[in-house]
């Protein structure tokens, strides 16, 4: 019983915590906690592009020398591309980075400063 009360409290919060404006251009939040303490919130846009769950949802933004990485469902066709063999730095290239889900969105972890040469 206590875990349904919970459950529906959990429910009712989460469906009333957060109500979208339009105001000026800009997404704002309402956030309310318990009907008394209320702010107002800037909501960051989410570029579908890059949302992931996990590591597998991520590959390189680019067939060649890419320095970004997205979600492989808008991941670009390379089928039919050739790439130099060269160690671009600020790529993924040999090694220097590897794209990954960093808190929700894909990023590329670097395995060492993208700005130089592989060691």
């Amino acid at each position: 019983m206590k875990g349904q009360v919970a459950a529906g409290i959990a429910i009712f919060l989460m469906l009333t915590v957060m109500v979208l404006l339009y105001s000026d251009g800009r997404m704002t939040a309402r956030v309310c906690f318990n009907n008394a303490t209320c702010s107002t919130v800037a909501l960051k846009p989410v570029n579908p592009k890059l949302v992931c769950q996990t590591d597998l949802d991520c590959v390189p933004a680019a067939c060649c020398h890419s320095g970004s990485a997205v979600n492989y469902l808008h991941a670009p066709n390379c089928s039919e591309i050739a790439c130099s063999m060269e160690c671009r730095p600020g790529t993924l290239d040999c090694g220097g980075g590897t794209p990954a889900c960093v808190n929700n969105r894909c990023q590329v972890k670097w395995r060492w400063n993208p700005a130089r040469p592989k060691p």
